[in-house]
């Protein structure tokens, strides 16, 4: 009996044909190409390399057209502390050190020659101070309260029991200086802060005066004609290097993260996917009649098809395009998390069929060497931002579980009486802690190394967000927000295909293409057990952002193509005649139109990926290159007028001053504006949790909002004939302590928003004799709030 479409047995239609006993003698002639042990080996190297550079390619031109600001913390919490080590470090070395009668001393400083602004935050400046300590108060505090604790008496304590409480003590004392401490690790700047030091040894090559080069050296007494090669090849790579060092410094970190953090990411959705698509046929899947003909159903390219969306889901997300590429720490928290289900993706989703017995048992004695790099890696990420446990946490207890699992080929009860429960303790210990401690302790060091002492970076930032709440300083979300704002937004064109895997997974019920529950099934459980714990945890705080789903978002991009390849599976079944006997079941011979297939699924992958490109691209292009772009286009605008006039006046002035009256961090700072042999000040607005939270004081950025024309004659004082002067008694000076007043020279530039600039034009143009030098459009009035201009002035 023959039927037409409609796949009685889907299941095998998608993953392939069961191998007969026939086949299973055949199998020992098959090449080591097919060996299942060899989770990738179905694609080359060669071919992995290939489609890694594309994905190369494809982020460094995202990275190219990326030229607006999407969060502050892109630049605050990478760019500027990496230039404040790469070009600070010796220059300006930041220090802080508590005194012993308490309180902070200010981040010091020792500049020497050739030294250039450092602008650090307060996550990266705060410091313990006694006063703020909830646990000790004084040393002599501390010792009464453990010997009443402990029930001693001092006079009676033996030395013991004293090296016991003065170890618990100096415990306690570190914790509590790290709870206090910084709240940014060091940990995810790294990668910025090598390329500026390989930046700043290129600069100091390109400055150096020219070398005696003749042609009698000889090095290079072949002809005149490479001597003189060799000199403009130099003398062109130094011009290049002096007027792109700019644009090297502010846009270089950007290419940095797409080629180290944007690429692997997609790389590794590709790769978890081949896993999967690899768990339940990992042979060659060629289907044989019982004539013994080989039929040419390419079953090949149906296992490539869920790796192949998965990539095309992850290089298409508008919210990976705009985000990923970004230097931001929960970009670093996306690859590793990404690479790390990469590393262990057999415990997480089982060890694909193996015929080697010996080699299954090895790896069941002892784990891999990736799977603990895996879990080095969660506790780098930890360091990082501590909220990525919520990510690692659900790992380590899944991979924990399933290694105690007995054989399923047992009934539930015989599995249930041998699960080892020994071994699910042995592997959460010491594999996941273990491991994962130890990247905790690198990162340690790592931030022991940037900040000079030792600091544990994600207590302070649990203690900020979590025991004092400071998170909602920054903005409140309902509970909810992430499941009807934050997943819909990032997620897009993908919402329907997840939406649908999720609810197959939830409804205990296979799909239509699928004939019964199975390992793909399992492995998708697996992967949405660790979303939700994410978004569950992530929704307690109040303080939530499009960017903290960022590390999810891969994951979501593999179930997302799961369902897209079903959907691809739907339209292929309508064109293939399927061979089943009387009882309806399918015995093992295809007869497949093999053209109309192609055809169609030709034409369906088409109008597919227009679809998704439709949805996802003119949004993408709309944010990367016009919304919120006056911060980095007005930073260029000025680090071009000053390359200018110091061209030409060759003896001006090599030091420039800019005073930003904006919002609280709304532009970049010195790594925006690096110029060769000119040093730059820049001044900002203050908006630190200190002033947020306390109210008696007020910001310095909310007063500029409040009353710009107050806050300037404030901030710089009257001028009168070029003199600064009080206005109650007119020969005062404004520099003098007695006023209490903290007035500032007026500097070279002043950037400041439309719509405080009408208020303040007068006393700028008027009586400071600055003059308009231009305004630059921040976005599209009719398509977001944030359209006013930006504009700059600079000082007559």
């Amino acid at each position: 009996m023959k039927m037409r479409q409609k796949c009685n047995n889907p299941e095998k239609v998608r993953r392939g044909n069961p191998i007969s006993s026939t086949q299973q003698n055949n199998k020992l002639n098959t090449s080591q190409e097919d060996d299942p042990r060899h989770v990738y080996k179905f694609h080359s190297k060669l071919q992995l390399f290939k489609i890694f550079c594309l994905i190369v390619t494809y982020r460094l031109a995202n990275a190219w057209m990326i030229r607006t600001q999407f969060d502050p913390d892109e630049y605050w919490q990478t760019l500027e502390p990496a230039y404040c080590l790469a070009f600070g470090s010796h220059s300006k070395r930041l220090s802080g050190s508590t005194s012993i009668a308490g309180g902070v001393r200010d981040a010091l400083f020792t500049e020497k020659d050739g030294a250039r602004g450092c602008a650090l935050t307060w996550e990266w400046t705060r410091r313990w101070s006694r006063q703020s300590s909830d646990i000790f108060r004084s040393s002599a505090q501390s010792d009464s309260f453990f010997g009443r604790e402990m029930g001693y008496n001092n006079s009676v304590v033996s030395s013991v029991h004293t090296q016991q409480l003065s170890v618990t003590r100096e415990i306690f004392h570190f914790i509590e200086r790290a709870m206090h401490g910084p709240v940014r690790s060091y940990v995810s700047i790294l990668p910025t802060y090598w390329y500026y030091l390989l930046c700043r040894s290129l600069f100091d090559w390109a400055e150096e005066s020219n070398e005696n080069i003749t042609d009698d050296d000889p090095n290079l007494a072949w002809t005149s004609f490479w001597s003189h090669f060799i000199h403009s090849v130099r003398d062109s790579t130094r011009i290049f290097i002096h007027r792109h060092a700019t644009y090297m410094i502010s846009k270089g970190p950007v290419f940095l993260h797409a080629l180290l953090v944007a690429a692997p990411t997609d790389f590794s959705v590709y790769l978890i996917a081949s896993h999967l698509t690899n768990l339940e046929n990992p042979t060659k899947s060629s289907v044989t009649g019982q004539s013994g003909g080989n039929l040419s159903f390419s079953w090949q390219k149906l296992k490539l098809r869920w790796s192949f969306w998965a990539l095309v889901c992850s290089m298409t997300s508008w919210f990976h395009g705009y985000a990923l590429i970004r230097t931001y720490a929960n970009s670093m928290e996306a690859v590793c998390l990404t690479v790390g289900v990469v590393l262990l993706a057999p415990e997480l989703f089982g060890e694909m069929k193996s015929t080697n017995a010996a080699e299954m048992s090895t790896r069941s004695s002892s784990h891999r060497p990736q799977a603990k790099l895996a879990f080095v890696l969660g506790g780098l990420s930890a360091c990082i931002r501590f909220t990525s446990l919520a990510a690692w946490i659900p790992l380590g207890l899944i991979i924990s579980i399933r290694s105690g699992r007995a054989k399923s080929s047992l009934s539930y009860e015989s599995a249930k009486k041998l699960y080892d429960y020994n071994k699910v303790c042995g592997t959460l210990i010491k594999l996941c802690a273990a491991y994962g401690l130890l990247g905790v302790l690198i990162g340690c060091c790592v931030d022991r190394w940037g900040y000079g002492f030792w600091a544990v970076p994600f207590l302070g930032n649990f203690h900020f967000n979590i025991i004092l709440r400071n998170g909602s300083l920054y903005g409140t979300h309902p509970f909810l927000w992430y499941i009807y704002a934050g997943i819909p937004a990032i997620c897009g064109s993908m919402l329907p295909f997840l939406l649908f895997n999720v609810v197959a997974v939830f409804s205990n019920k296979p799909s239509r293409f699928r004939s019964k529950y199975n390992k793909i099934d399992d492995a998708r459980l697996v992967l949405i057990g660790v979303i939700f714990p994410y978004i569950i945890l992530h929704s307690f705080s109040e303080h939530k952002e499009f960017r903290f789903l960022l590390p999810i978002l891969p994951i979501i991009c593999v179930l997302a193509a799961d369902s897209m390849v079903e959907l691809i599976v739907f339209m292929e079944c309508d064109v293939a005649s399927i061979s089943v006997d009387a009882d309806g079941n399918f015995n093992g011979q295809v007869k497949h139109a093999e053209n109309d297939s192609r055809e169609r699924q030709l034409v369906m992958s088409k109008y597919l990926i227009v679809a998704i490109i439709l949805l996802n691209y003119p949004h993408l292009l709309y944010l990367g290159l016009i919304h919120q772009r006056g911060p980095i286009a007005v930073n260029r605008y000025l680090t071009s007028v000053i390359s200018k006039d110091v061209q030409k006046n060759g003896t001006g002035p090599s030091q420039y001053s800019i005073h930003y009256l904006m919002g609280c961090h709304s532009t970049p700072l010195f790594s925006h504006l690096h110029i060769p042999n000119v040093n730059v000040s820049a001044w900002h607005l203050d908006c630190s949790p200190g002033c947020r939270s306390s109210s008696e004081e007020i910001c310095e950025s909310d007063s500029f909002l409040k009353d710009p024309l107050g806050f300037v004659k404030a901030t710089y004082g009257h001028l009168q004939d070029g003199v600064c002067v009080d206005s109650s008694n007119g020969n005062a000076s404004c520099l003098d302590e007695n006023r209490g007043v903290n007035v500032r020279k007026l500097p070279e530039f002043i950037v400041v928003m439309q719509h405080e600039a009408a208020a303040i034009d007068e006393i700028l143009m008027g009586y400071w004799g600055m003059e308009h030098l231009g305004s630059i459009k921040h976005s599209i009035s009719s398509l977001s709030r944030h359209s006013r201009q930006i504009y700059s002035l600079k000082k007559g």
